[in-house]
């Protein structure tokens, strides 16, 4: 069981307003109260303008990435309500990828816990997205390879139930297997609908060219594990 420690700042943590050991706290924490309150503001919804101020606010707090790294996956991220998580994930996936410099070693520490908390508490849709972001960062290398093991390793579990294919159920998942009459062969006749009531939607498949994606990682994973190599790329 993973603990939820997250690792503290570099520096000393700052009142945004007070002083603390950047000197004055002026401008470098009226700027950091800034960033938090965008933060607060973007919600559940992932709007792309809000995102990209965000991502040009970081850039002009490059010279306090650990600070900026502290805020997000240290004190937000893990305090935000569950539809807020993965906005301000693809902020900090803006943030790496279109600023750099020190912050994806500042991000480095706190990104194991931060995804694995997040990943545990989003609905079975916000954690493909994940994994989707995931993929993304090992491509392009952007952590250590040790700490892209850890979240692949962590992953595994669900990666191998994605390519069995078991129906995912509610929004929380629901029991691997799904509706246990078709392992009699008969199934209950639907329930009429309601008068007026919408049409149910159908569970979407994952589609064949996801499942061999997610076979080919599952494969990787095996290997790599049982050499006690990195996982990804092997």
């Amino acid at each position: 069981m993973h603990s939820h420690h997250y690792p503290p700042p570099q520096h000393a943590r700052t009142h945004y307003g007070g002083g603390g050991e950047h000197g004055g706290g002026g401008a470098h924490g009226q700027l950091l109260q800034q960033y938090h309150d965008g933060l607060l503001r973007l919600g559940s919804f992932p709007d792309k303008h809000a995102i990209g101020r965000l991502t040009e606010q970081a850039r002009a707090l490059d010279a306090h990435a650990r600070d900026v790294v502290d805020l997000m996956l240290g004190r937000v991220i893990p305090h935000a309500a569950t539809p807020s998580k993965i906005p301000l994930f693809y902020v900090l996936d803006s943030v790496l990828k279109n600023v750099g410099g020190a912050y994806p070693s500042a991000a480095g520490p706190y990104i194991g816990p931060a995804f694995r908390e997040t990943f545990r508490s989003v609905p079975p849709k916000d954690q493909t997205r994940l994994y989707r972001m995931l993929k993304t960062w090992a491509e392009t290398r952007l952590f250590e390879k040790s700490q892209l093991t850890e979240l692949f390793a962590y992953l595994g579990p669900w990666i191998a139930q994605q390519v069995q294919g078991a129906p995912q159920g509610g929004p929380q998942g629901g029991p691997p297997g799904g509706n246990p009459e078709h392992l009699v062969g008969t199934k209950r006749p639907a329930p009429l609908p309601a008068h007026n009531a919408a049409p149910a939607k159908a569970a979407r498949p994952v589609s064949a060219n996801v499942q061999n994606e997610m076979r080919r990682l599952l494969r990787e994973v095996r290997v790599c594990a049982a050499r006690r190599w990195l996982i990804y790329p092997c």
